[in-house]
């Protein structure tokens, strides 16, 4: 009986050793590396097709009248996109087919959708998102840009692009009550302004001689809402560089981790292979570099490597769509072989602000940097910050603007705008402030 098994179980041995050998000719010839497919490893980078450079961080909707009043939609709220997207489709087609006037003042009284950055542009960004043709737009710069569907037969369908920094307008218009676009956008202004309560007006409108920049503030009435907040850089345990927290994040940007060597300093790790490589520190930064192939070196439009900025920030990060915390485009660069973009992030509504020690010691302005060039990411530095907001906290903050514009005031100050809401990472502590642009560059004080 024990002599009849030897058939069967040689027949056995065989099956294994041929698969084990068939397995290994998989990973000579296609190259699959161990875990490839494992929660949370590698995907390659996609732009995100939906990204807009002129999609501002928050906008403003306005019926006009006596009232002067606005209301504020932020991206986290129900409703931005379908207003953005709307005012978005107007303006294209007025700026294309418009003509250009110059305008010595802003329509207050009438309906409008106004979007708001917090940087100055200049009509390349216009230009290349909308895919205008080079002559069609002056030499501008702009912060603010005003959309205003017309209303009746007679009127204009028009954009304002503001620079408030100059006090300068230039206007776009075309008869174009009759567009679906003119329509749209009037009767989802409407809507919106109908169920949203208008907390907000213009210091501009309100106060036209005292030259502030043309904020949108609750009234006086009316306290900002805030949740309790922590923080902490990425990758620490108990203040001390984590390494496997480090190789969990970083390894997945890597096509095939087998290829990546892992040298191990006191307070630096560096993942690299043939062609990224990968840094981060104790201190919460994170660097990335990729070398280019020929074939990659073939420019994109800005809008495109926009797009794929955008795809590699959020392949990055992971945030959910639930997520308190997000990031907004804050500034960007021009250069000979491609464009770097800079992301700053929002936390339940509320920018942050780089610590000045870091900005100067790191060079970045704001805790995202991406630069493209050719058709991929060239290079990718980001402060890793990690943000917890408590969901049931919610209270309405102590003081207001009004109260932060006359304690900074009263320190001799002479401000150019409304103090404004940000978050500062200090001494291992996100801290609440109020800040505002001076005429010797900015100043703030704690908000409590």
């Amino acid at each position: 009986m024990k002599e009849s098994k030897k058939p069967a179980a040689c027949l056995a041995a065989m099956i294994v050793l041929l698969a084990m050998a068939v397995y290994q000719i998989i990973l000579i010839f296609w190259e699959i590396p161990h875990g490839h497919m494992t929660e949370g490893s590698y995907q390659e980078v996609q732009p995100d097709e939906e990204a807009n450079m002129m999609e501002p961080a928050e906008l403003y909707i306005t019926l006009g009248g006596n009232e002067g009043s606005y209301a504020r939609l932020t991206r986290r709220e129900d409703g931005f996109s379908d207003v953005f997207l709307q005012a978005y489709a107007l303006m294209r087609r007025i700026m294309l087919t418009g003509e250009i006037t110059e305008a010595t003042q802003l329509p207050w009284e009438k309906e409008a959708c106004i979007l708001s950055f917090d940087f100055t542009m200049e009509g390349l960004i216009a230009a290349e998102q909308m895919e205008l043709p080079k002559d069609r737009l002056p030499e501008i710069l702009w912060d603010e840009i005003w959309v205003l569907p017309a209303k009746s037969r007679e009127e204009q369908s028009q954009v304002y692009l503001l620079d408030s920094e100059a006090e300068s307008y230039i206007c776009f218009q075309y008869k174009g009550w009759n567009w679906e676009e003119n329509q749209l956008l009037l009767d989802e202004l409407m809507r919106q302004a109908a169920q949203l309560k208008k907390h907000y007006f213009s210091s501009e409108a309100a106060w036209p001689g005292r030259q502030l920049k043309s904020d949108y503030v609750l009234e006086q009435t009316q306290r900002e809402k805030i949740r309790a907040i922590t923080a902490y850089p990425g990758f620490t345990r108990e203040k001390a560089l984590d390494p496997g927290a480090v190789s969990s994040h970083v390894m997945r940007l890597f096509e095939y981790p087998d290829t990546v060597t892992v040298p191990a300093e006191d307070t630096r790790i560096v993942f690299s292979n043939e062609k990224i490589t990968v840094k981060a520190d104790e201190s919460g930064r994170l660097q990335y570099v990729e070398t280019l192939t020929e074939a990659e070196k073939e420019p994109l439009a800005m809008r495109e490597a926009y797009q794929l900025a955008v795809g590699f920030v959020k392949e990055e990060l992971r945030w959910s769509d639930d997520s308190e915390s997000g990031f907004i485009f804050s500034d960007y660069e021009v250069q000979e072989n491609g464009y770097v973009f800079y992301f700053n992030y929002v936390i339940d509504g509320i920018p942050y602000r780089m610590e000045a020690a870091k900005t100067a010691q790191w060079r970045l302005a704001y805790p995202i940097k991406v630069t493209v060039e050719g058709s991929k990411v060239r290079r990718y530095e980001r402060y890793v910050l990690n943000f917890e907001v408590e969901p049931e906290s919610e209270q309405a903050l102590n003081s207001t603007w009004q109260d932060a514009m006359n304690a900074l005031a009263k320190k001799g100050w002479t401000l150019r705008e409304v103090p404004k809401l940000t978050y500062y990472f200090i001494g291992g502590k996100l801290t609440l402030q109020w800040e505002a642009e001076i005429l010797d560059g900015r100043t703030w004080m704690k908000a409590d």
